[in-house]
């Protein structure tokens, strides 16, 4: 079926349906769910509401469309997430391997955390003016980070060391690949710790080994402070005391 130009595409009220074969336009919810048992398979969503994130179903959850995460936590391993037009202010959790792809006139406004290998984020607009970070890879041993515009992180209201991209050592050693490329990072800012626009480190003293990280083509710039250090990329090498 082809659904389009409706605020709702599909709604079910009972169980034991199933769903495949799609092609679903709606400005407010891809799917309605009220029932149970129910199984998605291979349906297109594209959402053009301010708050619909377009996905990529192929089985499982419950796809309601409200947001970005919601989009996440529907579809399977190795699907896209492709958010639509719009300002989504939420925190977002990645902890399955999929691709985040942005779209023109979108804007996150919060903090992407990715904790789970091969995660792609890509062509995002990222804002996070009352926390610290924009983009964090928690730990993981392979991802991409390319193409985003990370801006107006943090202020001269937030403490502590403040970052726009973020790659946090995890309990055993980066073996990569990490690319971290093509990302234009700005206005980041603390008002009493370190800034930087890209940092590499941990929360303990690092004694992990790193391979297969790439960190190139990138644009950083308006990373200030009131005390201590701004730095465009900051790297913590093993041994070093603190990071």
């Amino acid at each position: 079926n082809t659904i389009s130009g409706v605020a709702v595409g599909i709604s079910l009220q009972n169980d034991g349906n199933t769903v495949t074969g799609n092609n679903i336009t709606a400005n407010d919810t891809g799917f309605g769910i009220a029932s149970f048992n129910t199984t998605f398979a291979d349906n297109v969503i594209n959402m053009t509401g301010e708050n619909g994130a377009e996905a990529k179903i192929s089985g499982g959850a419950d796809p309601y469309k409200g947001s970005i995460q919601d989009g996440i936590n529907a579809v399977n391993s190795g699907d896209t997430v492709s958010v639509a037009a719009g300002t989504y202010a939420e925190n977002l959790t990645i902890n399955k391997t999929l691709t985040l792809q942005g779209s023109a006139g979108e804007t996150v406004n919060g903090k992407i955390t990715v904790s789970n290998d091969n995660v792609t984020v890509s062509g995002l607009t990222v804002t996070n003016p009352s926390g610290s970070q924009g983009i964090v890879l928690n730990g993981v041993s392979s991802a991409t980070v390319s193409g985003n515009t990370v801006n107006n992180i943090g202020g001269p209201a937030v403490t502590g060391s403040v970052e726009g991209i973020r790659i946090i050592y995890g309990a055993g050693n980066i073996d990569g690949p990490i690319l971290i490329e093509n990302n234009t990072v700005t206005s980041v800012q603390s008002s009493n710790t370190s800034t930087k626009g890209i940092w590499l480190g941990g929360s303990e003293n690092p004694t992990r080994e790193v391979r297969g990280l790439t960190i190139r083509g990138n644009t950083v710039s308006g990373v200030t402070v009131s005390s201590k250090g701004a730095y465009g990329s900051w790297t913590c090498f093993v041994g070093k005391p603190s990071c």
